[in-house]
């Protein structure tokens, strides 16, 4: 059964939290009676740009800049857009062979990275020192283990989340070497 919180209550929860994606995967906000989604861009027939997607987060837009620097310098990956349904929206990904590394969701003023962790990478992240702060860490806590690993959305609020969301790609997979 869904959770449904009024966008009064959200307000209150998220600044309490400072956590975004504070409820359950298969919970739904609703706020005038629609969903709310991970993403800006729910439409599936009308992807964003990569500028696009860039420009909606906004005042985020430092944060969605450090994270795929990081993933573009330390992995040289493929990028492309998934959607992920009407309920996340569109998410720029970035894969290293056959291995998803990270999927970013622009959000308006906002980003949350999506990363899947394999089962020993879910125990590796459980050990960390020094551990992943609050939203990492309430994701780790709350996640639901699939076939694939545990899906973890990360509300990227501060650089400390940019930090946490880099130490959990580099559990997936180590960073290559810099170019030289």
């Amino acid at each position: 059964m869904d959770t449904v919180v009024s966008a009064t209550d959200h307000a209150r929860l998220r600044t309490e939290s400072r956590c975004t994606m504070w409820l359950e995967p298969r919970s739904r906000l609703r706020e005038g009676g629609e969903a709310l989604a991970y993403g800006a861009f729910t439409e599936k027939a009308a992807p964003p740009t990569p500028d696009a997607a860039r420009e909606a987060t906004g005042s985020a837009r430092p944060r969605w800049d450090a994270l795929t620097d990081f993933i573009t310098g330390a992995y040289h990956p493929r990028g492309g857009l998934r959607f992920y349904g009407r309920n996340y929206g569109w998410a720029v990904t970035y894969r290293a062979g056959a291995v998803t590394l990270l999927a970013l969701f622009p959000g308006r003023d906002a980003v949350t990275a999506l990363v899947v962790l394999p089962a020993a990478c879910f125990e590796a992240a459980v050990s960390l020192d020094p551990p992943l702060r609050r939203g990492a860490a309430d994701q780790l806590e709350r996640a639901t283990p699939y076939r694939e690993g545990r899906w973890l959305f990360v509300p990227v609020h501060t650089t400390d989340d940019v930090e946490d969301v880099r130490r959990l790609v580099a559990l997936k997979r180590p960073p290559k070497p810099p170019r030289g």
